[in-house]
């Protein structure tokens, strides 16, 4: 609820300033979200949800990015850090749970390091571009988002991630009714 909270927050910023300029930002910051909601997706195909350090992580990772959602109105401004934080420390913890939760036997840990590896040279672009003007911080964030790209891929290519493809309907599905939901709301 707390990634549907932060879409909702980006289609506000969105309303308020429908130019060019603001909506391709809306969809850098829009895109950088949904990557770290999908983090947790997969992560959380791979995880037993009923374990205590499973669903206390996600806990955390939820207060971390009720912060990062209530700060999506900060990306394109000087308060940027306050996005910045909470984006690159809810998307580490999805990655050292995915990193803890990945099968060591089928291989599947070194999918997730590979992935984990080219995410982390993301999170060095995000940060590098709180340090930058908002004009060239659309550079920066939109090398992140390329990096994403290709950990996913690289990802994607291993034969041992073991998906349950029933979590993942549910999942977007869900994702897709409430944001919308709450869209046409705001």
């Amino acid at each position: 609820m707390v990634f549907v909270y932060a879409i909702t927050r980006i289609t506000g910023v969105t309303a308020h300033h429908f130019d060019v300029k603001h909506v391709f930002q809306s969809v850098l910051v829009f895109w950088l979200i949904w990557w770290g909601w999908t983090q947790f997706t997969w992560a959380l195909n791979a995880a037993n949800t009923k374990l205590a350090g499973v669903r206390l992580t996600v806990l955390i990772a939820t207060q971390v990015a009720f912060v990062l959602a209530a700060s999506v109105d900060e990306a394109f401004t000087n308060n940027v850090i306050w996005f910045v934080i909470p984006y690159i420390v809810v998307r580490s913890i999805g990655l050292m749970l995915y990193i803890r939760v990945a099968d060591k036997a089928s291989g599947q840990q070194l999918a997730v390091l590979v992935f984990s590896v080219l995410s982390l040279l993301g999170f060095l672009a995000v940060l590098g571009g709180a340090f930058v003007a908002p004009q060239y911080r659309i550079w920066f964030w939109f090398v992140a988002i390329i990096l994403d790209l290709i950990a996913g891929y690289f990802a994607g290519k291993s034969d041992s991630l073991a998906l349950q493809s029933i979590h993942f309907a549910e999942r977007h599905g869900l994702i897709v009714i409430i944001a919308l939901g709450e869209l046409l709301i705001v």
